[in-house]
């Protein structure tokens, strides 16, 4: 997909800072368990394998640049358009950690070229993309 997913989830989902207009503008921000079952028919979570595949496709460490949106500093060489409101998504890789079980999601920062995997409890709340199956 070519932008964050904006399906309201009866439970699971919300607008980041409960405001509709950041849901307009970025989508919506899921808890894990709700992002593995919001792609619609034909569509999935990607795995991590798959983020590092377009991470590694983009530029490697130097992904960021090329996926972020213009309006966020970025080149946007791919259509990606991330938004710097709209930057961890989650992924459907499941790693078990200490106490929590951590899921990997794809993650860009602002103020760098840098996109890498990043961990995250399953009560957390991230964006979705979703790709083709």
């Amino acid at each position: 997909m070519a932008e964050n997913l904006n399906y309201e989830a009866k439970e699971g989902s919300k607008c980041d800072d409960d405001n509709p207009a950041n849901c307009k503008k970025n989508g919506r921000l899921y808890e894990w368990e709700t992002a593995k079952k919001v792609c619609p028919s034909g569509w999935h979570l990607p795995s991590n394998v798959e983020w590092n595949k377009l991470m590694n496709f983009a530029g490697g460490d130097k992904a960021a640049e090329k996926l972020k949106a213009k309006s966020w500093n970025g080149v946007d060489a791919f259509g990606f358009s991330a938004l710097s409101g709209g930057s961890n998504w989650w992924s459907s890789s499941e790693e078990g950690g200490y106490d929590y079980n951590y899921n990997y999601d794809g993650f860009i920062f602002y103020s760098g070229e840098q996109a890498y995997n990043e961990e995250y409890t399953e009560s957390y709340f991230n964006y979705v993309r979703c790709i083709k199956d």
